[in-house]
């Protein structure tokens, strides 16, 4: 391609953006700020058509056949479509284990932001495996993340890209072992007047216990979705862990307001438990005991109920849900887990089969940040050849000269021949100016087209600076290393 056929240009660091990440692609060329978010230049849209072409190969490699799910919101939107459509895929379970995937772009429900890892919409890679192990899946995550450059990000069911800057979030990359249930109590729940006994500190000094012997219920709000999480009274709730395990991926999910929680629980705030409350979710953090007998709310302003046993007395779906484990600061790329639903498909002999399902995604924009934030230098965005729009650019020393223009003209032709991304530059402009753009957008490999030289060589000019002469063939071996 020659350089004026792309739609983007350098830029000076000018302050558009505030993360790193986002000023190395801005000052490259890949992205143009806007009022709406922000757009992808030629550059950009290359570089993320490579990163779509090196994620769909590692896929296929494992076995994962591609399908498009376009116009989905959010990812619990995908991973709805994908189930189904894998369901109706499979006629037996001799077709197992199989597995399929989708690019494209997700709506989430929150707005853009200063900082580009949270937009309004992604391009995503979601995926879907019936009757792959966890490992399975895992070594296919690992794939894509190794033709990529970034092996070493995932951690279990968890991909983090390890980050201080903006918009960065504590992110759990290794929760807690489960707690080992206990004998089942065999006192009944019982009420308890409480007189305006509000909080775990309180209750602890009431009853003379610890935190880990009170339930504490919070409950959260997704548009009309109400959730109440219980955990131990000493832990905290992680709000990023809900909204993953209910596939909700912006941050949409909230504390309930005191009103809300009044007419929900028909009590103040402060007397919320798990006990007989209705079109409420409950989720049940790993770390609550069951068959132990615990303090909670009562449902009731002014109560308390003892001895309620979790399993017994109320129920829930378990989980990872507190803010307990092993933290990093950084962006979440992506996800996978099992699904708590299996596949039902013919079995043999006529008998149902049922199979386990994994689902995952990851975020191509981000990818295209934590790529930007791994593989830079003190002159910019380095992108490795797989990913990079362009692998070599082809310069005449003077623009001018139409011997030396033909010339590079021939050359770029050539190299074109032999399947090289390459750059044509013919701009009237400094030779500094250009090998400065290169740097920026992540073109290592410069060969200048000069006079000085005898026929048939060239000035190859490493990013480092250091300049060779070569003929045609050197040029292509050290372009294809």
């Amino acid at each position: 391609m020659r350089i004026e056929e792309l739609s983007a240009r350098t830029s000076k660091d000018d302050g558009t953006y505030k993360g790193v990440e986002e000023t190395l692609l801005y000052r490259g060329g890949f992205l143009r700020g806007s009022s709406g978010g922000c757009i992808y230049t030629t550059l950009g849209t290359m570089l993320i058509e490579n990163i779509r072409e090196a994620l769909s190969d590692a896929m296929e490699v494992n076995g994962a056949k591609r399908i498009s799910v376009p116009g989905c919101f959010g990812i619990r939107g995908m991973k709805e479509s994908m189930t189904e459509y894998l369901a109706s895929d499979v006629r037996s379970y001799r077709d197992l284990p199989t597995g399929i995937f989708s690019i494209s772009d997700v709506m989430f429900g929150h707005r853009a932001t200063d900082s580009l890892w949270s937009s309004p919409s992604y391009p995503v890679m979601s995926f879907l495996f019936s009757g792959a192990s966890e490992d399975a899946v895992g070594a296919a995550i690992d794939e894509c993340l190794e033709r990529l450059g970034l092996k070493g990000m995932r951690h279990e069911g968890i991909i983090v890209h390890e980050s201080e800057g903006a918009g960065a979030e504590l992110v759990c990359i290794e929760g807690p072992e489960p707690a080992k249930p206990e004998a089942g109590s065999s006192d009944k729940a019982e009420l308890v007047e409480t007189p305006d006994i509000r909080t775990i500190a309180a209750l602890k000094e009431f009853f003379s216990c610890s935190g880990k012997d009170i339930l504490k219920t919070v409950l959260l709000t997704h548009g009309d979705c109400h959730v109440a999480v219980v955990i131990p009274g000493d832990n905290e709730v992680d709000i990023e862990k809900v909204s993953s395990y209910l596939d909700i991926t912006d941050s949409s999910l909230k504390p309930m307001a005191e009103s809300d929680i009044r007419r929900l629980t028909l009590a103040d705030v402060g007397f919320s438990g798990p006990v007989g409350l209705k079109d409420v979710k409950v989720l049940v953090h790993h770390g609550v005991v069951s068959g132990k007998g615990y303090l909670a709310g009562a449902n009731r302003t002014g109560y308390h109920l003892s001895s309620v046993v979790p399993g017994r007395d109320f129920t829930g779906e378990p989980g990872d849900f507190a803010r307990s484990g092993k933290y990093v600061k950084g962006h979440v790329i992506g996800r996978t887990r099992t699904l708590r639903e299996s596949m039902r498909t013919p079995g043999e002999n006529g008998r149902p089969h049922y199979s386990q399902v994994q689902f995952g995604y990851l975020n191509l924009h981000r990818l295209m940040l934590a790529i930007a934030s791994e593989f830079s230098d003190e002159k910019g965005v380095m992108l490795p050849d797989s990913l990079a729009p362009f692998e070599a650019a082809v310069i005449p020393s003077d623009a001018r000269n139409e011997e030396l223009v033909k010339n590079a003209i021939d050359l770029y032709e050539k190299l074109l021949g032999k399947g090289v991304r390459v750059l044509l530059d013919l701009r009237n402009q400094r030779m500094g100016s250009k090998l400065f753009d290169c740097d920026l957008m992540s073109v290592r490999h410069r060969v200048i087209v000069g006079d000085r030289l005898e026929a048939g060589l060239f000035e190859y000019k490493a990013r480092s600076g250091e300049i060779t002469p070569v003929n045609f063939d050197e040029l292509v071996e050290i372009l294809r290393v």
